[in-house]
């Protein structure tokens, strides 16, 4: 099959007009894409390119333009199929020709210095100034009688063989601060048993007690993900930017970046209070329900519809839906650990897409490779240039 006859069969499968002989055939296209096989539509140089531009799309790297409204999607291997057609032709047919695609090939060389993504990287610091260092295999802590990692090995002091005793310094304090760095993460479990994941450039600060003072209180700064253990008698507190979140056993996600000009709250399960935190007084606490999300910003709380792609980051994924270019930046610089500069400006772009939270730097700029936006990476920085 040549390249304009599959384009009909794309067209077709669009309009909901594909024969079941022509679903057929487009599923077996779709399985040598899953298989890293080439469609081998074009020739030379092109055909090099065809390679490169499936690899990133198996890899679930693609910008997601819109071309047709209100196409009719089929399940099972059918919707995989259209979601790979609609990445292969939204991009590479719409508005785009082989020269994009040769001008493409060519930016790889942009990539030679290449960026490792973020790992399990964190640190564990006490009332009294000693630090730890977590292990990079592990990918949790527990807080017991004593620290250990969920894979129930000791966390040993840096001169010692045994687990390290979980005890008050000799001010009578217990407070335990949880670090990552930009580029790292990682799980902690609390001795009442919530768990909580955080993200990269995030800190998470609590008491050992927890619970002394009738409530269990922690304090966030960047991002994390709780999984709150139920406690009618201790509510569940996380104080983080400009606000307080109450709860008795839930699970949510806060999102509170210093860079992000707002504080916003997604309620999984359970229910939530939030509330600004305002030396007024006037706070003005609001109940979350499943699904929807909290938004302080400038010191006014709104309630709306939860992002879907909110907690995608503990599952190890970027999910962006018609995301500005600027916010998706400030996630792949947190996680890569960069500085990203626009010397022309900050590209007026929207993504769609999703990307692997383990691949590398180079590989998660696929996602925006035929948008007409250039990166090239210099150490530790990424430059963002506008080829429009």
């Amino acid at each position: 099959m040549d390249k304009l006859n599959f384009d009909r069969l794309i067209d077709a499968y669009l309009d909901d007009s594909a024969s079941d002989a022509d679903k057929t055939l487009l599923e077996a296209y779709y399985e040598k894409l899953q298989n890293g096989e080439p469609l081998n539509l074009l020739k030379g140089e092109e055909a090099a390119l065809e390679v490169v531009m499936y690899r990133n799309i198996i890899s679930g790297i693609g910008a997601l333009p819109k071309r047709k409204q209100g196409i009719k999607l089929w399940t099972g291997i059918g919707l995989a199929a259209a979601a790979v057609a609609a990445i292969v032709f939204g991009i590479w047919f719409y508005n785009q020709e082989v020269a994009s695609l040769r001008n493409a090939l060519r930016n790889e060389v942009t990539y030679r210095n290449d960026i490792d993504p973020g790992k399990n990287i964190a640190t564990l610091t006490f009332s009294n100034g000693k630090t730890i260092k977590l292990s990079e295999r592990k990918t949790g802590v527990v807080i017991g009688d004593d620290l250990r990692y969920d894979d129930n090995t000791a966390v040993i002091s840096g001169t010692g063989k045994k687990s390290l005793p979980l005890g008050r310094d000799e001010n009578g304090e217990g407070v335990m601060t949880l670090t990552t760095p930009r580029g790292g993460t990682y799980q902690i479990t609390l001795f009442e048993g919530t768990k909580v994941w955080l993200n990269a450039a995030s800190r998470l600060i609590y008491t050992i007690g927890l619970n002394d003072q009738g409530e269990r209180l922690v304090k966030l700064e960047g991002e994390a993900y709780f999984e709150v253990a139920k406690d009618k008698i201790h509510p569940f507190i996380v104080e983080s930017t400009g606000q307080r979140v109450e709860v008795l056993g839930t699970h949510f996600n806060i999102k509170g970046y210093a860079d992000e000009g707002a504080t916003v709250t997604t309620l999984i399960e359970g229910r939530v209070q939030v509330s600004a935190s305002r030396d007024d007084g006037q706070g003005g606490a609001r109940i979350l329900k499943p699904n929807q999300q909290s938004t302080l910003s400038n010191n006014s709380l709104t309630i709306g519809e939860a992002d879907p792609n909110a907690i995608v980051w503990i599952k190890g994924k970027f999910s962006f839906y018609d995301t500005p270019l600027q916010d998706v930046m400030k996630q792949l610089a947190r996680w890569y650990d960069v500085e990203v500069v626009y010397p022309d400006g900050v590209p007026l772009r929207k993504f769609t897409g999703d990307i692997n939270r383990n691949v590398s730097a180079s590989e998660a700029l696929g996602l925006f490779k035929f948008s007409g936006v250039q990166f090239t990476i210099e150490g530790k920085k990424i430059i963002v240039n506008n080829n429009n």
